[in-house]
């Protein structure tokens, strides 16, 4: 009769034990979730668009900081606020084509190898938004050489 309980016991203590995290682990994970803690990023003030995890909706959300006015913005002007926010990702115009702009990072490795996927994703989703507040522009198209977590091409708003 007390063999039932014992298991019971016995399991109970098992699975509590493989599930509970310590302080020490949470810490460890998130840090490893929040991958741009690592990656540069300055001047977050002169910052248009954001990338931020909505607690609710359990999913990244882009978030916009301030409003712009469409008619005084210029490629330059939004690639210098991005390479201002984010200095280890150093991006280039080229040119802008019916209602894409071209850009080019030449230093690809921070945003391919160093930021994991989820920097990465935040850097290119902050990029996309950005520089689709130039009137007429609703793609970017990003030059640059493949990594694990980026992939060059023509991207959108997809939020």
């Amino acid at each position: 009769m007390k063999l039932p309980f014992v298991f019971i016991g016995l399991l109970f203590v098992l699975c509590y034990s493989c599930t509970s995290t310590t302080d020490e682990q949470t810490k460890e994970i998130d840090s490893l979730n929040n991958s741009t803690d690592s990656i540069n990023i300055d001047n977050s003030s002169q910052a248009i668009w954001k990338m931020d995890f909505d607690s609710v909706l359990k999913k990244d959300t882009m978030i916009k900081l301030r409003e712009v006015n469409s008619d005084t913005l210029t490629p330059q002007k939004l690639i210098s606020i991005l390479n201002n926010t984010w200095p280890d990702i150093h991006i280039d115009f080229i040119k802008t084509a019916h209602d894409t702009i071209f850009i080019k990072i030449p230093d690809s490795n921070v945003l391919t190898q160093q930021m994991g996927t989820s920097g990465s994703n935040s850097y290119v989703s902050t990029a996309i938004y950005t520089l689709t507040e130039l009137k007429g522009i609703r793609y970017v198209n990003f030059d640059f050489i493949e990594g694990d977590h980026a992939v060059p091409g023509t991207y959108g708003r997809i939020w």
